[in-house]
């Protein structure tokens, strides 16, 4: 999946940065993550098949524990390589608002 210029999909947000994360290509990642900026943030985010990610076939992988181990060593793995030179932000002070 070509997920820079795929609109179609669902994204999938690793986590978020203070500063602009150095992203190479992640063997394992659920698909090649890349940023998105907004104000003094940057998304981390790739995009996700609709047959993994959607509502209906998420409820199902959730309660398959292969699937979820998968997922989430993963996104974990994913994290620890592009927040391994950050800090960590405070949630606390700071709003996430999701757009649909």
């Amino acid at each position: 999946m070509n997920n820079k210029t795929n609109n179609l999909g669902l994204l999938y947000l690793y986590c978020i940065t203070s500063s602009k994360p150095n992203i190479v290509e992640f063997t394992g990642c659920i698909d090649v993550p890349f940023y998105i900026p907004y104000e003094d943030f940057f998304a981390v985010v790739s995009y996700v098949s609709t047959d993994d990610f959607s509502k209906e076939h998420l409820e199902n992988n959730l309660l398959n524990p292969e699937w979820l181990e998968k997922k989430t060593r993963i996104h974990d793995n994913t994290i620890n390589d592009i927040m391994g030179e950050f800090k960590q932000i405070d949630l606390n002070r700071h709003r996430i608002i999701a757009v649909f």
